[in-house]
């Protein structure tokens, strides 16, 4: 018995100064404390304030895209925001489904896509290809997406690699089309919105609305 109260009393003393030091550095221990003196105020170390990155700024890159459906997966709320307005419509088609691709062109799809639209014919899109995309070929993409007739490069974050954004105008109807495109991983991801607002208006929607997009699909399983 006689042991194992010297051995208590030697443990004691060293558990303490590891649980003060282990305190210690967490910057909460109060100097009263370490002193003895309860009458010192606690004193801690002020912790960093966290900013907010612009969502400009963000680098979506490496997000894990599926080349699949994902209609489903989009919130509403993100696309009424991006509109700003109720959606009245919604249009989805596959890979391999009769759809219109273009306004005019129908043809069997080689993608999945997925459309909000509103009533004033305002639209929220994004659209993935079906077959797996190279480096190579996404760089050919984007190259073409810059010579755009009528389109000029958009203020948006890095939305894949090779990315290209584009700020587009149609003359009839009289709309402003924004559109984001890049390559994740072996997908290549498209992102629009169109709309008769403002050009600066369209871009940040747009900006926002693509990052929604992006992270979404980016998250599921």
């Amino acid at each position: 018995m006689g042991d194992r109260r010297a051995a208590k009393r030697r443990i004691l003393p060293r558990v303490a100064l590891v649980v003060v030091a282990f305190l210690g550095t967490s910057g909460i221990v109060a100097v009263g404390l370490a002193t003895g003196d309860p009458g010192h105020p606690p004193a801690t170390k002020p912790r960093p304030t966290p900013s907010a990155t612009p969502v400009r700024k963000v680098n979506l890159s490496k997000l894990p895209i599926a080349r699949g459906p994902f209609c489903s997966l989009l919130p509403h709320s993100a696309a009424e925001q991006a509109l700003g307005g109720p959606v009245t419509r919604t249009e989805q088609y596959g890979n391999g489904d009769n759809a219109t691709l273009a306004p005019g062109t129908s043809d069997v799809s080689h993608e999945f896509s997925c459309a909000f639209d509103a009533a004033d014919g305002s639209q929220a899109r994004a659209w993935v290809f079906a077959p797996p995309v190279q480096t190579s070929e996404a760089a050919t993409l984007a190259a073409q997406a810059r010579k755009e007739r009528g389109c000029s490069p958009a203020k948006a974050p890095r939305f894949g690699t090779p990315t290209v954004a584009t700020l587009c105008h149609e003359s009839s109807p009289k709309r402003n089309v924004v559109t984001l495109r890049g390559l994740f991983g072996s997908a290549w991801l498209s992102c629009q919105l169109t709309s008769a607002d403002p050009a600066s208006q369209v871009e940040q929607r747009a900006t926002q609305w693509c990052v929604t997009v992006a992270t979404t699909l980016g998250a599921r399983p």
